[in-house]
């Protein structure tokens, strides 16, 4: 019963959207679709795609909702990434519409945010190649998912997949221009954001291992931040490690500017001194290199 309800809706559907297709023919003729309605709205906080000033803004769910809605993404995500992967990987018309009658379960705007996470992690590995043909895919399920909602049908009946590819083909030269544009468009965000993501990499990398250069350190001090702010001429001293060079240094320079550094140099553990010195004497003291 349940089969025989859902293959009666189906037919509905396809009923109506031939009769919406009927309707829209003449008016379409050279506008295979609405390209000013063609959306970006973000699906969650990994898309990154331009939003449409003319679209108007999603109703705001709630938590249970955006919860439910992440969950159902997930499960999405695993159970099609697979597919996902391969089709984000075809580079011409007939294979996509080949794959998608195949598959028509995909054209689902989690498949757009999967394939925009997927052309992000390739720019972030400066792959632009790669990307670029994920992104050009990524778009083609957008432009399809809003041709279907023009229509008032759903985006995975095979008849709305035919009917997008066959106005692709046969769309006009401007259309295919704006499309490009939309493109090209998408992948410069990308490119950018995968550049963002990788600058916070270094940072939070960075932040990381000076962390772990203070903690090892004797008084608190980062050893590179130390030697970064000394004097030239203590820098090559401290950089040949030659205990000399730095005794040779402390009697040229001011007494109480060595000393300042020095203490500096000691605290961060990049030097440290013979305990049998004395402080006072600091300039003339031996010192002993840190390993």
């Amino acid at each position: 019963m349940k089969l025989e309800l859902e293959m009666n809706d189906l037919k509905r559907q396809e009923v109506e959207f031939l009769k919406k297709e009927k309707e829209l023919e003449d008016k379409e003729r050279l506008e295979p679709w609405n390209v000013d309605t063609i959306g970006h709205e973000a699906i969650s906080s990994s898309r990154i795609n331009k939003i449409s000033e003319k679209k108007s803004e999603a109703p705001r769910l709630s938590e249970e909702e955006e919860n439910r809605r992440m969950e159902l993404q997930c499960a999405f995500f695993k159970n099609n990434g697979d597919l996902l992967k391969e089709f984000g990987r075809l580079n011409n018309l007939e294979s996509s519409e080949k794959f998608l009658l195949e598959h028509p379960h995909l054209a689902s705007d989690f498949s757009a945010s999967f394939l925009t996470i997927e052309a992000l992690n390739l720019a972030v590995q400066l792959k632009d190649e790669e990307m670029g043909i994920v992104a050009e895919q990524c778009i083609i399920i957008q432009y399809l998912l809003e041709l279907s909602s023009t229509l008032h049908a759903l985006a995975t009946n095979t008849n709305v997949i035919r009917n997008f590819f066959k106005k692709f083909r046969c769309a006009d030269p401007s259309y295919m221009v704006m499309f490009r544009e939309e493109v090209e468009a998408f992948k410069d965000r990308l490119r950018k954001r995968g550049k963002d993501k990788r600058d916070a990499a270094v940072a939070e990398q960075e932040a990381d291992e000076k962390a772990k250069r203070i903690a090892a350190s004797p008084g608190g001090l980062d050893p590179q931040e130390v030697f970064d702010g000394l004097p030239q001429e203590m820098k090559e001293a401290f950089a040949s490690k030659e205990v000399e060079r730095l005794q040779a240094v402390a009697e040229k320079m001011d007494h109480e500017v060595f000393l300042y550094h020095l203490h500096r140099c000691i605290d961060s553990g990049l030097w440290i001194p013979d305990a049998k010195a004395a402080e006072s004497n600091a300039n003339k003291s031996e010192v002993t290199m840190a390993e």
